[in-house]
This record gives C-alpha cells, sequence and structure tokens, in this order.
C-alpha cells in the first residue's frame, strides 16, 4: 500500500497513520493530540471550502488544517460508504 498525506484522506475513509513529519514542534503538537503512528483514524468532515477537515482518533474528533494534517503521512485501509456528503453542508 502506498502512503500519502492525510489531507488527501477522503471523507469517510479509515487510514492508519504511518508516520510524522515536520519540525520538532509539529511533531510534538500532533502526538499530544493522540496523531501517533499504528493508530486508526477516519475522516469525518469537512468544511465547505475542504479546510480544515474534522478527523476521528483515538476517540476524539479533531479539525486539523491541511498545513498541519499534509504533515501525517498514512495508509488507507477503507472506504466506510460512497457517499461524500459533506457532513457539515449536507451536500
Amino acid at each position: 500500500m502506498n502512503t500519502f498525506p492525510l489531507s488527501r484522506l477522503p471523507y469517510q475513509a479509515t487510514a492508519i497513520i504511518t508516520e510524522i513529519s515536520g519540525t520538532e514542534h509539529i511533531r510534538q503538537y500532533l502526538h499530544s493530540m493522540g496523531f501517533l503512528p499504528g493508530v486508526p483514524i477516519v475522516c469525518i468532515g469537512t468544511s465547505p471550502h475542504g479546510d480544515p477537515k474534522a478527523y476521528l482518533v483515538r476517540g476524539c474528533v479533531i479539525a486539523l488544517r491541511m498545513a498541519d494534517s499534509q504533515n501525517i503521512l498514512v495508509q488507507e485501509v477503507e472506504a466506510l460508504g460512497k457517499s461524500k456528503k459533506n457532513c457539515c453542508t449536507g451536500r
């Protein structure tokens, strides 16, 4: 499986975090919120303009800006649904 930035994970898709990159400060910031290698993550929503996106990680919903989510590499494991409906706008 290929790894890609979390920012590219589709709505309602599940992935496994494989790596956290960026500066030491960014890595510590993301680690403190539960973004750790081996942890499953689900994209559960996007803002109307696509940035930020909301993710379910370790039982918490966390919104990340694209700039931060690009530091998290993941491997997609499954799609939870075929609908691309945005949970925030209903479209």
